[in-house]
């Protein structure tokens, strides 16, 4: 799931580097990633970052304050994948229809859950403080955020004027972000409820295709 950079893999571990040369910062993300995907971030300790970067606790802190800081860009590295890779792609389908770009859309928000798991579920369920809205590399994630919501609700716009339908977009797009990272937290948190990965990836595409009717029929029957 993670290019960790140059080097090649032993285990959890990046070997490759030369001696005393220290992690760049991608690498350093990458490290903190893995802890947190495989320990849990209450459990991830700086010393395990550390040693799964190959680098010291004190080279650590040169590029991040505390662990705390490097979720905040474990948390933007994620949202940059999920924007270039599952979003960009769904909303610049310049020769597909208005509808067909949403549904594109919405695949894309879908394959991010099943493809990136663990980093989506993790962004889902631990959230970022208020304290932190200030952070360059925070406010560039919530504008990117922002200008994904604002694409889209554009996209849903154009489609609904399209087909004479009264849905407001906003709900629409709201209410499909909120059903992928519903079910992320669902599963994690209602222990009752969970279900393995097979039936996981079928609850999945069975919300989009109840998604996908529910446009439909709204169209149909604004068309009546």
């Amino acid at each position: 799931m993670c290019d960790a950079g140059p080097g090649t893999w032993e285990g959890w571990r990046v070997t490759g580097r030369p001696r005393g040369e220290h992690p760049s910062r991608d690498e350093l993300v990458q490290a903190a990633l893995r802890c947190f995907l495989r320990n849990g971030y209450e459990s991830t300790t700086v010393k395990q970052v550390a040693e799964e970067a190959g680098t010291s606790v004190g080279q650590l802190y040169l590029s991040f304050a505390n662990k705390y800081a490097m979720f905040v860009a474990v948390h933007a590295y994620g949202n940059r994948i999920l924007r270039e890779q599952y979003i960009i792609p769904g909303l610049t389908r310049e020769t597909a229809s208005p509808w067909e770009r949403v549904m594109a859309l919405l695949d894309g928000y879908m394959n991010f859950y099943l493809e990136q798991r663990g980093l989506a579920t993790l962004m889902a369920l631990t959230s970022l403080d208020d304290a932190v809205a200030d952070d360059p590399v925070v406010q560039e994630m919530f504008d990117e955020q922002k200008a994904n919501l604002d694409q889209t609700i554009a996209l849903v716009t154009e489609l609904t004027k399209e087909v004479g339908s009264d849905l407001d977009p906003g709900h629409v797009v709201r209410w499909c972000w909120a059903a992928t990272y519903g079910l992320a937290a669902t599963n994690i948190r209602l222990p009752h409820m969970a279900v393995d990965d097979d039936e996981l990836d079928q609850i999945v595409r069975t919300g989009l295709r109840l998604t996908r009717a529910g446009l439909r029929d709204a169209a149909n029957r604004a068309g009546d």
